[in-house]
């Protein structure tokens, strides 16, 4: 067993080009560099792997790669702000599952994967055309005898048939949140193992990533009428597992005869800041997650790049009151003013829209809150850097407490 040990972007491990064969780490951690896990580069003597903001584990035949937190404590500080936040995170699509009472989620799951196949899969026809000697179906005359007279076979004619396929778009969504079920609430070994005698039923034909799933079920859900109870009732389970998944930035990598899953820090960050923010604000609803996504808002009128800022806050008639970009960067004693290019970033943001404050939150060696100024238009801008030791100790208060201690006047929203 060849085991790879990473730190979250730490310096590159080196594996011997044997290695890479051998073990056809092409097919596993290839994986993880398409999908942006990880870098890697190859040189004449040896293939360098770069991790990112990613932390989680690869395990293959022979292999077990993993890539863990420079501080342990602080990531699952995040972790739990991150899943505290309940803010409707806006998408293309409406009619997002909500969870079920309770803390178990994987019960739910597996009952309606049950009852489901018990009942049968929703299925589709597709018309397909075959040679056969034994044939189903409308036969084709002129197409046999032409296939006759080409090949001099004698003895098949072509005929058209419908086949009977499971709806792919179901089966995918279904197998990619049973790929999240075994770290959900309520999974014990018994259920995760029913779970995987159930799912050798469905005919997956493609892989889907968290939020692939997640917007392909919701569209399926819409289509009213088109899913069976039993059906939808599976899909609703699904979404649940997906939006948990999805929550905590949960990125899950198919590879062959292995399982790689990895959480995404960056996107931790956006929703632990989002947490934090609607703490400070404490009005329900107001704060939302990429709240201008699917808005089609341009930066310049009706063209240009569209905007989307992490965190939104509304006001009570509906007008953007507060933007703020969280930045997954650590900065030090000195770079308390924030990194220009996230600033630049902010400014067209907040003129765009006009919202009347602008903030950067970063992780920080230390706790600091600096109000930059105010752009041409009077909207004010600040830059703030949350120490790990303040996120541990204050928590859902970290932001609040900063603010409230800040040596240049802070209004809340």
């Amino acid at each position: 067993m060849l085991e790879l040990k990473l730190r979250e972007r730490g310096g590159p491990i080196a594996v011997a080009p044997d290695d890479w064969l051998r073990l056809q780490m092409e097919n596993s951690i290839g994986a993880l560099h398409r999908h942006g896990i990880l870098r890697v580069e190859r040189t004449a003597a040896a293939i360098l792997l770069f991790p990112s903001a990613f932390v989680g584990e690869l395990r293959a035949p022979g292999l077990r790669l993993s890539i863990r937190a420079k501080d342990e404590a602080f990531c699952q500080a995040m972790l739990r702000l991150a899943s505290d936040f309940d803010g409707r995170r806006v998408r293309h699509h409406e009619a997002l599952s909500s969870e079920p009472e309770g803390e178990d989620l994987a019960s739910p799951y597996v009952r309606a994967l049950s009852d489901c196949l018990e009942e049968g899969l929703p299925w589709h026809y597709e018309r397909c055309i075959e040679a056969t000697s034994r044939p189903r179906g409308k036969p084709q005359f002129s197409r046999t005898i032409a296939d006759f007279v080409s090949r001099g076979v004698l003895h098949r004619i072509v005929a058209t048939r419908q086949d009977r396929h499971q709806l792919d778009n179901l089966s995918s969504v279904v197998w990619a949140a049973y790929r999240c079920l075994p770290g959900s609430p309520g999974a014990t070994t018994q259920l995760v193992r029913r779970a995987a005698m159930l799912v050798e039923a469905l005919d997956t034909k493609r892989e889907l990533t968290v939020p692939e799933a997640i917007s392909i079920g919701a569209e399926l859900l819409l289509e009213g009428d088109a899913l069976s109870p039993t059906a939808r009732g599976l899909l609703t389970a699904s979404l649940v597992l997906l939006e948990r998944a999805d929550r905590g930035g949960t990125s899950l990598v198919s590879i062959p005869s292995g399982a790689a899953q990895f959480v995404n820090l960056e996107r931790m960050w956006e929703r632990a800041v989002a947490t934090l923010v609607r703490t400070w604000v404490s009005v329900e609803g107001a704060v939302t997650l990429h709240g201008l996504s699917g808005k089609g808002v341009h930066l310049f009128g009706e063209c240009g790049p569209v905007i989307d800022p992490d965190v939104v806050v509304f006001d009570e008639s509906g007008a953007v009151s507060l933007v703020t970009d969280a930045k997954y960067k650590i900065l030090g004693e000195k770079e308390t003013q924030g990194v220009a290019s996230d600033l630049y970033q902010l400014t067209c943001y907040i003129e765009r829209i006009q919202a009347p404050t602008g903030m950067l939150v970063y992780v920080g060696t230390s706790d600091s809150v600096v109000e930059l100024g105010s752009t041409l238009s009077g909207l004010r801008v600040l830059a703030i850097r949350i120490s790990p030791a303040s996120l541990l100790s204050d928590g859902h208060q970290a932001l609040s407490r900063l603010l409230t201690a800040a040596p240049v006047p802070v209004e809340t929203v």
